[in-house]
């Protein structure tokens, strides 16, 4: 299975936690999408496009189902995917396959092949499906679109100026009537509190982005079926008429 590591940088949001040990991981589902969890929040990461395979110079290896990977063997992971500049990411993959109840990884730099081996997770991972449905089935309200640089600003800035070593800072955010942000929050020490307005995109940057056959399946959305074709609709008539 071809994955890119963007597939993997989902490791970020994992948690170690001893009461819950699968959350310290990445699972990896049988069309070569990436799932992380910290309990709290939830985030998967599509598969590599066809095209992209095709263009990485390793043959993809053929998964065996579906595989859970301890984020620590994910660390070393992203240590090998090289950054690649010149061949616009090409080279930002690699190939896993989990024969011999194995975590394979084989990477190449365009001129020589190294690979690296690690641990399978055995317990049965979270039930993703089930969060992203409930969502899905949940959501209503607004829908903004936001520049998420200047939003990451925000937060971060939020977070140091009402954030403490003992506490994390607590954000709440509200939407305006033409999709704006307002964002506040409470340094628990000092009582100080800050305010923030953050505008949304508008016009054509602001364009809502449509779910992918990917997203549908995520979300338990029944696929439209695929108009048919003239070709189609020609045997169609004519299987009717007895022909």
């Amino acid at each position: 299975m071809i994955l890119s590591r963007h597939n993997f940088l989902i490791a970020n949001t994992t948690k170690v936690d001893k009461d819950i040990p699968v959350l310290a991981n990445v699972h990896i589902t049988e069309d070569g999408a990436t799932i992380a969890t910290n309990g709290q929040s939830i985030i998967a990461v599509s598969p590599v496009c066809k095209t992209r395979k095709e263009k990485y110079p390793l043959e993809e290896s053929k998964m065996i189902g579906e595989s859970t990977i301890p984020v620590e063997t994910i660390k070393d992971v992203l240590k090998h995917v090289i950054k690649d500049n010149q061949f616009q990411g090409i080279l930002e993959h690699c190939d896993f396959n989990n024969y011999g109840g194995n975590a394979n990884f084989n990477f190449t730099d365009g001129k020589r092949r190294s690979s690296m081996q690690g641990k399978l997770c055995p317990s049965r991972y979270v039930n993703y499906k089930a969060v992203f449905e409930n969502a899905f089935r949940r959501k209503e309200g607004t829908k903004v679109v936001l520049n998420i640089r200047r939003l990451l600003t925000l937060l971060e800035t939020v977070q140091e100026t009402c954030g403490s070593s003992k506490r994390d800072a607590v954000a709440f955010i509200e939407f305006t009537s033409d999709n704006n942000v307002i964002l506040r929050s409470e340094n628990n020490l000092t009582q100080q509190r800050v305010c923030a307005v953050m505008s949304s995109y508008k016009g054509i940057e602001g364009e809502w982005l449509t779910e992918t056959d990917w997203e549908k399946k995520l979300f338990g959305i029944e696929p439209e079926p695929e108009p048919e074709t003239k070709k189609q609709k020609i045997a169609k008539v004519r299987k009717q008429n007895g022909n």
